[in-house]
């Protein structure tokens, strides 16, 4: 159950604007670039 729970993705309809700041967010951290 390693999903991503922390922004509540499960329960709200992800947006444009959303997905691209997550891109940007995620980016930003060591574990995307695998």
């Amino acid at each position: 159950m390693s999903h991503i729970t922390w922004i509540n993705v499960n329960e709200k309809r992800v947006t444009d604007d959303q997905i691209k700041q997550l891109e940007q967010y995620v980016n930003y951290s060591p574990l995307s670039k695998a």
